[in-house]
């Protein structure tokens, strides 16, 4: 059940650099200073309620944490704490004011998945164990508006404490139904990475690194999974996964993958993206937004968001001049443009055309992004972990095929910065960013702020 509500009021204003509009709220904690604070995730509930989902330490353990504000209420968030205590819980929305979360078990093998569904004005349901006896070394949940859901995952198949292969297995379940039994959609070559996306009829995609591939699966309502496509190139361990649903029924799936190794050396870093558009059957050939060859830095990764009407933005952290960038392109099943080295190039959905949305004078790493129709989008970064006095930015978008403008401050300096997000509301195009900044020497906090549409 959720505890008893906190509303918290706006923080005193900040002052903006010279150049940079005083577009964002100004930020408000939804924590406090708190011991531990674990990563944010944002999004807006169909009725148009901004939400922050978090992590928070409490005095035995942590809890996940909510924060809610109502459309027209500005920054004014309403903060529960729930009796969930896993703090990388995924929460998802659906419907008016639907909420789906799903968590892991936090004392010892197996860490089972388990889900909770309920809504933003009843709070939390009875915890359902999705599969039982199964160890999870990572998992994707997604939901469409009607609550058709699945949850993707890693499996290990475990003899004892000795991890013998890992298996791609998946859950679903269809609107106002129960989840089934998990099927197996990979179960050779022990996958290490996968993410999902169900679109508006309930189809769902499955994307996956195996054995140094990038794999997909689908499945539509009625029907079998369709046999593995390949995708491209991956790094075996060492891929992280996107995948993005359009209300007209297209996808994206993006990935970023460099080896590592042990002694500190890397291989080159990749950025692709592919594309399924709306009504097709296979995704079409994947291309490569960026490559380099220098060792990404923490949390490098690539976004990719798709808005209902099938227009979206890829981002990602990329090189520039020497330095790491946030960078974006359009991504959907338009043919966009976008600015590269100062001139207008025509581009399609999958180019190697890019815009830096970061300062190129300064190292940055993208920390989200977020689209909705028309066009509209928004990214959000932050520097790297260890730079003084680190910042929250975004830029924003107002169309497909306009640029984004200039970088935009949505926070003051503070100790440390890290995991920034961004949600819009598709309905009006408000923007919501949420980020954990370090407050004091052993605390930190969940911070958020809002942006009027463009």
């Amino acid at each position: 059940m959720l505890r008893a509500a906190l509303v918290l009021a706006v923080a005193a204003a900040f002052a903006s650099p010279a150049g940079a509009a005083a577009q964002w709220s100004a930020p408000v904690s939804l924590t406090g200073d708190a011991r531990f604070v674990f990563r944010p995730q944002v999004a807006f509930a169909g009725a148009g309620d901004a939400v922050v989902a978090y992590g928070v330490g409490i005095e035995r353990g942590s809890v996940l944490g909510l924060a809610r504000a109502r459309p027209g209420q500005d920054a004014a968030f309403a903060a529960t704490q729930t009796t969930t205590t896993d703090p990388a819980t995924r929460v998802l929305t659906y419907a008016g004011s639907r909420l789906l979360v799903v968590s892991q078990t936090q004392r010892g093998l197996p860490f089972e998945l388990r889900a909770r569904f309920g809504s933003l004005d009843a709070g939390l349901g009875a915890v359902r164990r999705l599969a039982p006896g199964e160890d999870v070394l990572r998992y994707s949940p997604a939901v469409d508006a009607r609550g058709d859901a699945a949850v993707a995952y890693v499996q290990n198949v475990r003899r004892g404490p000795v991890v013998r292969k890992r298996v791609v297995r998946v859950v679903r379940r269809p609107a106002g139904g129960s989840f089934a039994r998990p099927v197996t959609v990979a179960g050779r070559a022990s996958p290490t990475a996968v993410g999902a996306a169900v679109g508006p009829r309930g189809e769902i995609v499955v994307a996956y690194e195996r054995g140094g591939r990038l794999e997909v699966r689908r499945r539509v309502p009625g029907h079998v999974w369709t046999p593995p496509q390949i995708l491209g190139a991956a790094a075996e361990g060492h891929t992280q996964i996107d995948v993005a649903a359009g209300g007209d029924g297209s996808f994206a799936v993006g990935w970023f993958a460099q080896e590592l190794t042990e002694g500190g050396s890397n291989g080159p870093a990749a950025v692709r993206l592919a594309v399924r558009s709306a009504g097709g059957r296979s995704f079409h050939t994947a291309r490569a937004l960026e490559t380099f060859a220098e060792r990404a830095p923490q949390g490098a990764a690539v976004h990719v968001a798709l808005a209902p009407d099938g227009t979206g933005v890829a981002g990602w952290t990329g090189r520039q001049d020497g330095r790491f960038v946030a960078r974006a392109a359009d991504l959907g099943a338009r043919v966009g443009r976008a600015h590269a080295g100062g001139a207008r190039a025509q581009v399609d959905v999958a180019s190697r055309v890019g815009q830096t949305v970061s300062d190129p004078a300064a190292d940055a790493v993208l920390g989200g992004a977020a689209a909705s129709a028309g066009g509209a989008a928004v990214a959000v970064w932050s520097p790297p972990l260890d730079t003084p006095s680190p910042q929250v930015f975004a830029a924003v978008r107002a169309a497909a095929g306009s640029d984004f403008g200039p970088p935009e401050t949505v926070s003051p300096p503070y100790r440390e910065v890290a995991t920034p997000t961004v949600g819009l509301d598709p309905r009006t195009g408000e923007a919501l960013a949420a980020w954990v900044a370090r407050t004091g020497e052993r605390t930190q906090a969940v911070l958020a702020a809002l942006r009027p549409p463009p």
